[in-house]
C-alpha cells in the first residue's frame, strides 16, 4: 500500500504541464519538461560521468572570482553585459549568515523534503562528498532574496532571457554554454544533481528567481532554466515545476 502512494505522489509531482514562458518568447519555448522525457535514475549507484567531476573551462577566456559566506570560491565569466558564476552554489548560509536548512532529497513519500515550505538545501543522494557539484536547493532557499553573495542574485526569467539572445539564441546558446560543448561563453555549464518527485538525478538546470502562478496546482510553482535536447535538437528552455523540487543554482552579479 505505501508504494502505491508513492507512486501516486510521484506521479502528481511529475505530470503536470509546463506553459510558454511570456515573458522572454520567442527565445524560449517551453513545451514538455525534459523530466517527463529523460529517465531519471534514483538508484544510490548512478554516478554522474566525468563532465562533472572535471568541469572543462575555456582555457581561452579570462574568469573572475567571488565568494561567497562560506568561504567557497566561484569563478566567474563576463558574457556580454552580464557577469555569472562559472560553477554552481554551494552555500550552506544566506548572506546574511542565517543558516539553511539541511534537508534530505529522495523519492516523493520518502523523507519531508516535498512537505517543506521554506528555504532548504542537501547534497546529492545526501553525501558531502558530493558537494563539488553544488547543492541542490528548493525554491523556498531563493524566496529570501538573500541566497546569492552579496552584490549578486539568483537569475530572473529576463537575466537568463538576456544571456540567450547574446549567444544567438536557442540553437546556438545551447552549445556555448555546456562545458562539453565548445563552451565558447565560458559559462560552463554541467550536468547537475536534482530531485524532483522520481528522486534524485542529473539534469543540466538552475532555478530562476520567478515564481510561476499554475491555476490547476495543488503546490507554488516556479520556473527553471535547462539546456536539453529533443529529438537530437539542441534546446534551452524555461520550464515550470513545484517549488518543492531542488535544482542547482547559478548567480548573475547585480
Amino acid at each position: 500500500m505505501k508504494n502505491i502512494i508513492i507512486f501516486i505522489t510521484a506521479l502528481i509531482f511529475t505530470s503536470w504541464g509546463c506553459e510558454k514562458d511570456p515573458i522572454i518568447d520567442p527565445v524560449f519555448e517551453a513545451k514538455t519538461s525534459p523530466k517527463d522525457t529523460l529517465a531519471i535514475n534514483t538508484s544510490s549507484n548512478c554516478q554522474f560521468n566525468d563532465n562533472v567531476l572535471s568541469p572543462q573551462f575555456n582555457p581561452d577566456l579570462t574568469y573572475g572570482m567571488v565568494k561567497d559566506i562560506d568561504g567557497n570560491v566561484y569563478k566567474t565569466i563576463q558574457i556580454g553585459t552580464q557577469v555569472w558564476m562559472a560553477e554552481n552554489l554551494r552555500t550552506t548560509r544566506y548572506n546574511d549568515g542565517s543558516p539553511i536548512y539541511l534537508g534530505t532529497g529522495d523519492m516523493a513519500g520518502e523523507t519531508d523534503w516535498f512537505d517543506l515550505r521554506s528555504g532548504a538545501y542537501c547534497w546529492y543522494f545526501n553525501d558531502s562528498v558530493n558537494k563539488t557539484m553544488g547543492a541542490i536547493y528548493n525554491w523556498f532557499a531563493i524566496e529570501p532574496g538573500k541566497l546569492a553573495p552579496e552584490g549578486w542574485h539568483v537569475p530572473s526569467n529576463s537575466d537568463w532571457g538576456t544571456l540567450i539572445n547574446y549567444l544567438g539564441g536557442e540553437s546556438l546558446a545551447h552549445n556555448k554554454l555546456l562545458s562539453k560543448g565548445t563552451n565558447e561563453s565560458g559559462f560552463t555549464a554541467i550536468p547537475s544533481p536534482i530531485v524532483c518527485g522520481w528522486g534524485f538525478g542529473p539534469e543540466i538546470s538552475f532555478w530562476s528567481s520567478a515564481s510561476y502562478s499554475n491555476p490547476h496546482a495543488f503546490v507554488p510553482y516556479a520556473y527553471y532554466f535547462c539546456i536539453w535536447e529533443e529529438n537530437s535538437n539542441p534546446k534551452v528552455s524555461l520550464f515550470n515545476d513545484p517549488q518543492s523540487y531542488g535544482f542547482c543554482v547559478r548567480c548573475v552579479k547585480n
